[in-house]
């Protein structure tokens, strides 16, 4: 995926200097897109019940026990 966005942005391998579209390319690989995904992660763990869940689980047991 990362030679995908660096070859969209017009990256040369070779090249001793890159255009700047690869440079902000690199720039939003490297800051941006982790951004978006460590709140997405956020956001998923801040909708996680755990408590809700290990509740419905200590039931279920107690219940399949008896």
């Amino acid at each position: 995926m990362a030679g995908w966005l660096l070859a969209a942005s017009g990256y040369v391998g070779g090249a001793v200097t890159q255009p700047e579209s690869a440079i902000q390319m690199l720039y939003v690989m490297y800051v941006w897109l982790p951004l978006a995904a460590n709140l997405l992660i956020l956001l998923l763990l801040t909708r996680l019940n755990v408590e809700r869940a290990n509740t419905r689980l200590r039931d279920a047991a107690g219940a399949s026990s008896e």
